[in-house]
């Protein structure tokens, strides 16, 4: 025997020699293993699963370390598998817990922390750059439903105020706040484009839901609003504003008296030639609705800036005004008299 000493574990060194491992102890409550190179430990199985380690107490396995196949269905020998009985833990700097997936799934990170969870590219020059994909519900090809994503600011407890919810740029340096933001949803449902200012809007009760397109602090720069259709028909859709009243009793019909659409500005595509040379115009639509009525237009602006209210296009037998820009202009008394009252420029 040599090197004998206590607690060293005993290995063969020859048919009759044996030496007590100074590197590997065993006090009968602690196994003590050192090394002087890498892979100090090893573990390897005949198994096809691969091998893993279980962690307990009392006889009892709690958790698993090692080849996913062995631990869960569905991964192979060439995964690394965590499995927790319970909750998963993370800590650093100590004892100092920084994230946990709970026995449910639900990732979190302690009450009262800062969390940062970013996605980087160190490198640097031409081709650095990383980017963060998140996606909610199955994999495609996957057989199952769909899923939503969820964002959401919280509040810590009853007392407290919601969050916002803000998307902008942040140069790395500090993963708690933003260079500069972009687009910020409010706790009370406003939704806020640009870097914005402060609000201007009448709003001063704090209980309407806003939209607020911000140009910045640069001077000449604008919010716009911008709504796009794609026609080459005439009197296409290309784009609308509508207002609502959402105490009215229908919603699937513009034309119901009781319709909650109860106002609406739209943009209608004109061309005479399907657009065939990409340069349409545009004829711009406001219609209404009264009390116990449909809804109706009661202006129309047409391409070449004439002014129709209460009609589409010019006719002595509709009721309702005709104003050109070069003259002359008309009102109709009646759909039936056939009374126009004209008014020209040139006389």
């Amino acid at each position: 025997l040599a090197n004998g000493a206590n607690n060293r574990v005993l290995t063969a060194t020859s048919a009759y020699g044996m030496n007590a491992e100074s590197n590997f102890t065993y006090n009968g409550t602690q196994v003590d293993i050192a090394g002087t190179t890498d892979g100090v430990l090893n573990l390897d199985t005949t198994d096809s699963r691969g091998a893993f380690i279980r962690f307990g107490q009392g006889g009892s396995y709690h958790n698993m370390i090692g080849c996913a196949d062995g631990l869960v269905a569905g991964p192979d020998k060439e995964d690394l598998g965590l499995r927790a009985a319970d909750n998963m833990v993370f800590c650093t700097n100590g004892a100092n817990e920084r994230l946990r997936i709970d026995s449910s799934g639900k990732i979190s990170t302690p009450l009262g922390t800062t969390t940062r969870i970013g996605v980087a590219d160190r490198t640097s020059g031409t081709g650095a750059g990383g980017s963060l994909c998140v996606t909610a519900g199955s994999a495609r090809g996957s057989g199952q439903n769909s899923g939503d994503l969820i964002l959401a600011s919280g509040r810590g407890n009853n007392s407290a105020s919601a969050g916002a919810i803000k998307f902008g740029y942040n140069n790395g340096a500090n993963g708690t706040s933003l260079d500069q933001e972009w687009l910020r949803i409010t706790n009370n449902g406003d939704l806020l484009l640009g870097n914005h200012g402060s609000r201007i809007f009448d709003d001063s009760s704090g209980t309407n839901v806003v939209v607020d397109i911000y140009g910045g602090t640069t001077a000449g720069k604008r919010g716009i609003l911008a709504l796009g259709g794609r026609s080459g028909s005439d009197d296409a859709d290309l784009g609308t504003i509508q207002f609502l009243n959402e105490n009215n009793n229908n919603a699937t019909s513009s034309t119901h008296v009781q319709s909650k659409l109860v106002a609406e500005i739209e943009a209608k595509s004109q061309t005479t030639t399907n657009n065939a040379s990409a340069n349409s115009g545009s004829n711009l639509v406001f219609r209404v609705k009264p009390e116990n009525g449909a809804l109706f237009t009661a202006l129309y602006l047409n391409s070449v800036g004439t002014l129709f209210m209460g009609k589409t296009s010019q006719s002595s037998g509709t009721a309702g005004v005709e104003l050109y820009q070069d003259g002359p202009n008309f009102m109709t008394r009646s759909a039936g008299g056939g009374t126009v009252l004209g008014l020209n420029d040139s006389t």
